[in-house]
């Protein structure tokens, strides 16, 4: 069952340590502040959010390079009725964004 105040949220530093904060009955702007805290609780101070969302659903984080490999691109998508969905909503953000060959790196439900 889905809580009233689903929310999940992703903080990304310069360096691409991701981390992720996703609960059922938390706020957006709680699963926001958590996913920061979390982030410089591991000493990531430059950490930013990187997508948040109110909705309760499947989630996925992924990851690519950019030709030649020299820099790495994030997508993510959150709040989706199933996984599959999360997964080729969170490629396609890396492929928009120009990354090469992406990857899902974390799934989750939140």
């Amino acid at each position: 069952m889905q809580g009233a105040n689903a929310s999940s949220a992703v903080a990304i530093d310069r360096q691409f340590h991701i981390t992720r904060a996703y609960d059922p009955r938390a706020t957006e702007v709680e699963a926001r502040e958590k996913a920061l805290e979390l982030a410089l609780h591991h000493g990531w101070r430059d950490a930013r959010i990187l997508a948040s969302t109110g909705r309760y659903g499947y989630c996925a984080i992924a990851l690519a390079y950019r030709a030649g490999g020299k820099a790495a691109v994030t997508g993510v998508s959150l709040g989706r009725p199933s996984q599959a969905e999360a997964d080729r909503r969170a490629i396609a953000s890396c492929l928009k964004a120009g990354g090469f060959e992406p990857k899902v790196y974390a799934r989750f439900k939140g």
